[in-house]
């Protein structure tokens, strides 16, 4: 009797040692994954930064390409921000803001009036730069394009205008209200047009 039940007693004890095997496995998955959890919990949000305004690189005297970025930091201060840029060398060239709403060729610029934000920091990557304290107030109104300028030679390797979002918007509903107007104006007569009385005659 007992030579029976030996194997059935054996086999019993493995299942049961495979069960508290896999519960233990289990738990352990739960606490891993709950202790991930609390960890990306535990960091910090970045908010990113509003930005005023921006726009993509095209070529005047050079080539660079990447996007321009004009942003507000939490502390008031503004910064331009490269993001995706990329140029072909950085020897004697800086990044400097003009009033032009675009640059097409170095002619265009007045050189009296550039705001020198510095050298390049790399010919690829993110890079920020920022806006000298006593020119924050009026960067949004009097600087609109971003320049990368050769300081030896004097001209501009490539410019990116500065794009306002609320002047965009600005724009499109502007060009939408003309449309309206035009089109009141091809049917004066369908405003004015007398509506046809609904009622009909009794049938007899």
């Amino acid at each position: 009797m007992l030579a029976q039940v030996g194997p059935w007693w054996r086999s019993g004890q493995r299942l049961v040692g495979a069960a508290l095997l896999a519960t233990l496995v289990s738990a352990c998955r739960a606490c891993r994954r709950r202790d991930q959890r609390t960890d990306d919990a535990r960091k910090p949000v970045r908010c990113h930064d509003p930005v005023m305004g921006k726009g993509n690189f095209h070529d005047v005297d050079g080539t660079a390409t990447g996007e321009a970025q004009l942003v507000v930091k939490p502390d008031g201060t503004y910064e331009l921000v490269l993001e995706s840029f990329k140029v072909g060398a950085i020897a004697h060239t800086n990044l400097v803001l003009v009033s032009n709403a675009d640059v097409t060729a170095t002619g265009d610029i007045d050189k009296s009036k550039l705001l020198d934000l510095g050298p390049l920091k790399g010919t690829e990557g993110m890079q920020d730069f920022v806006i000298p304290a006593a020119m924050a107030s009026s960067v949004m109104e009097g600087y609109h394009s971003a320049v990368i300028w050769d300081t030896e030679m004097a001209h501009a390797v490539a410019a990116a205008p500065l794009k306002n979002r609320a002047e965009k918007r600005a724009r499109r509903f502007s060009r939408f209200v003309t449309c309206v107007r035009v089109v009141s104006a091809e049917s004066p007569g369908a405003a004015h047009e007398p509506r046809r009385s609904r009622s009909r005659g009794r049938r007899r």
